[in-house]
């Protein structure tokens, strides 16, 4: 018995407009063609959302820490949209995603040998990435009862990738008894 909302594609996990490229992506989007795209990508049948409880997107972009980067404000605004852009894509293909609150771990691999600071750098090479993730969640990146941030990096020769995993924070134990 066929299914009237799913394609027979869509119910095997394969996109309807076959193979999409857009890990190869590396332009900017307006917000109406955002939304299109979003629409054509594959997603997962509606039937497994609720088992969902984890995500990992790989983010295909080179991360630079402004704290210490030179580049003119049209630079930087320029980087910031190809940042949020391209994570909005490939957060579109992931979704549905898992119910808020969220621990949102953001896993740098560049191929910079040296690591940046971790307390101020790491952060804030990927603000971009976290304001898109908490946006795509309808919500501020600095609301602490929604998300709970993480951030860590490796050295890779030849890669500039940023590992986002979005899992759902089980609640603590005080919380339980209540």
């Amino acid at each position: 018995m066929s299914n009237p909302i799913l394609s027979q594609a869509q119910v095997r996990g394969e996109s309807p407009i076959g193979k999409v490229r857009a890990e190869r992506f590396t332009g900017s989007f307006s917000q109406a063609k955002r939304k299109r795209l979003a629409e054509m990508l594959p997603r997962p049948p509606l039937q497994r959302a609720v088992e969902i409880e984890q995500r990992t997107v790989i983010v295909h972009v080179r991360t630079i820490n402004p704290l210490n980067d030179k580049e003119c404000w049209q630079a930087q605004a320029k980087r910031a949209k190809k940042e949020r852009d391209l994570t909005y894509v490939f957060l579109s293909r992931a979704r549905p995603l898992p119910e808020l609150p969220w621990d949102v771990t953001l896993f740098r691999i560049g191929s910079n040998k040296r690591a940046m600071d971790e307390t101020e750098g790491l952060r804030a090479s990927m603000k971009h990435i976290a304001d898109e993730i908490a946006a795509c969640a309808g919500r501020d990146d600095n609301d602490k009862a929604a998300f709970s941030w993480h951030y860590d990096q490796r050295y890779a020769a030849k890669t500039n990738v940023v590992q986002v995993t979005i899992r759902t924070r089980q609640p603590a134990a005080a919380d339980k008894g209540e």
